[in-house]
């Protein structure tokens, strides 16, 4: 006997916790907020920057068992259907976790207002823009188009610091800009530049 649904994937103990963590931060008496320590170090489950390792290797499982229930539940036509190669694009992950989380706490609200629009908003909203990958990945991964315009883009940093530098110095000589009297700067190979008083042009070192 199946189920017509099946139950939403839960996370591991530890992002199970963070959770609790922050619904205490938000939720919670100053005093049981004093024992969480610093609000803003708190991990963010939506966020895979602000977990520790274990806390990241839970959020990559648990959305491992996201995605085919996300696949299974909502999607019908190919075109939004979530790629299996999803964990190699990174825009994929990024709104997976974000979805995920939505979806999560949606479900724990009092009321079906907040599952409501995630089925209204939210998930609508994150299939349409699968058509980023639309008839992209169906048989196989395609690697990111814009691979080499970036590594254009970042060979050329050196040559935009330069010309940022460059500009620094003649605004500095120039004595124009903002109210500050003294600057420090740079010139196009980046060494440094004595100090100017910019009211007068005086050089003060």
């Amino acid at each position: 006997m199946s189920l017509l649904v099946y139950p939403f994937p839960q996370p591991g103990p530890g992002l199970t916790q963070a959770y609790r963590d922050l619904d205490i931060a938000q939720h919670g008496t100053d005093q049981q907020r004093q024992v969480l320590g610093d609000l803003d170090r708190l991990p963010r489950p939506w966020v895979p920057d602000t977990l520790s390792r274990s806390l990241r290797r839970e959020l990559w499982d648990w959305l491992a068992d996201v995605v085919p229930w996300m696949n299974e539940h909502h999607t019908w036509q190919i075109g939004t259907a979530i790629p299996a190669c999803w964990d190699r694009h990174p825009h994929l992950v990024l709104e997976l976790t974000t979805v995920t989380d939505l979806r999560y706490r949606a479900a724990r609200s009092l009321t079906g207002d907040a599952l409501e629009d995630w089925h209204r908003y939210c998930l609508p909203a994150f299939l349409d823009r699968m058509s980023r990958l639309r008839g992209s990945c169906d048989t196989k991964h395609t690697n990111w188009p814009g691979r080499p315009r970036h590594a254009r883009f970042a060979a050329e940093e050196p040559q935009r610091a330069a010309r940022a530098a460059a500009d620094l110095s003649s605004w500095a000589a120039q004595g124009t800009g903002g109210p500050d009297s003294e600057v420090s700067a740079r010139d196009a190979t980046g060494a440094s530049l004595r100090l100017v008083d910019l009211a007068t042009g005086e050089i003060l070192d």
